[in-house]
């Protein structure tokens, strides 16, 4: 199954990219801004019902270097929370795609950074979940303005280079016009 996780505060939280359209076990839950980060991950378990079972989870919200803006925030303090969603990821899925502006950047600023911080952070992340991690470096526009404006990609590309990050800490960069689907 592929599991969307939106915050309350993105525009295109019912979106579902085009590339999973036609697979029959999509789901979508939208997390209200006070949910703590237990609450997020019991969330996606329940919406999980069984283990190994998430082929992959997609973040959707807004973010910056090392966290994303869902909830009352994933960070570096709280995202080793995670483990226990590690029993409800496929082994052989895709793992976690975060679509969030800058989280693998170094710094918390409009630039992109391909080592720090943000990367720490992924690997935290990916261990913790035991699969692998993808992020931007920059920041993502998204399918849907504020103003309804379609722009962007629909296929749930990143728009900036991005990185994969591996249970292990290995990680590999990419170029905004690599597909995240294919980084195998």
């Amino acid at each position: 199954m592929i599991v969307y996780v939106h915050s309350h505060d993105v525009y295109d939280s019912d979106t579902t990219f085009i590339r999973h359209r036609k697979l029959p076990d999509v789901e979508h839950i939208i997390i209200p801004y006070h949910a703590s980060v237990d609450s997020i991950i019991n969330s996606i378990i329940a919406r999980a019902r069984n283990k190994r079972s998430i082929w992959l989870l997609v973040l959707n919200a807004h973010g910056n270097s090392t966290f994303v803006s869902m909830g009352t925030n994933i960070n570096q303090n709280n995202v080793h929370n995670f483990w226990k969603l590690a029993p409800y990821m496929t082994p052989s899925g895709r793992g976690v795609e975060i679509h969030s502006c800058l989280t693998a950047s170094a710094r918390m600023k409009k630039q992109v950074v391909k080592d720090g911080q943000g990367l720490k952070f992924l690997r935290t992340f990916a261990s913790s979940i035991g699969t692998t991690v993808r992020a931007g470096y920059g920041s993502q526009v998204g399918w849907d303005s504020f103003l309804g404006i379609r722009h962007g990609d629909r296929q749930g590309m990143y728009e900036t280079p991005w990185v994969s990050v591996r249970p292990s800490g290995e990680f590999k960069n990419y170029k905004a016009t690599d597909k995240p689907w294919d980084d195998r």
